[in-house]
């Protein structure tokens, strides 16, 4: 099981076609990440948060097998949610000078102008603007209190 917690920063490069290139290749948990997506990934938006999440194959077809097993086919509202849910991913696949493209409407979404902060996040990696990153520790107490709240109940 793949599992990733650390932060790496980057930068768009490029006018017209906004490709995001990986440069970490000395970090081995990041390069084993890489060579998940040069197998296939995908990138969609996050449900909670302004930033994108970008899936290595296997664990995108288990969230979906995971949604698909809840979804009662005669539920017209959970089929629209299977449906939203799979109708906004990207497949993305990373090119031989390791860039993917990132489509214009995502990078609205997560505000993201040039500077981005890739977010490891259990088995998927969060893609988040550089300004919004900075903003999440801006309240170290929030952090603190959430957790606390999380582990109470272990």
């Amino acid at each position: 099981r793949l599992s990733l917690c650390r932060c790496f920063c980057g930068c768009l490069r490029g006018c017209f076609c906004r490709c995001l290139r990986f440069r970490f290749r000395g970090c081995l948990c990041f390069r084993f990440f890489c060579r998940y997506i040069y197998l296939g990934g995908l990138l969609r938006r996050d449900l909670f948060e302004p930033c994108l999440v970008l899936y290595p194959r296997s664990v995108w077809d288990a969230r979906v097998d995971a949604i698909r097993a809840r979804t009662n086919p005669f539920d017209r509202q959970q089929q629209r949610g299977l449906r939203l849910f799979t109708a906004d991913a990207e497949n993305i696949t990373l090119d031989s000078s390791g860039r993917m493209l990132i489509p214009r409407r995502f990078l609205e979404h997560a505000g993201i102008k040039s500077d981005v902060r890739f977010n490891g996040m259990d088995d998927v990696i969060e893609i988040w603007s550089k300004q919004a990153a900075e903003g999440l520790l801006d309240n170290p107490e929030e952090v603190a209190s959430v957790i606390e709240e999380m582990m109470k109940n272990q």
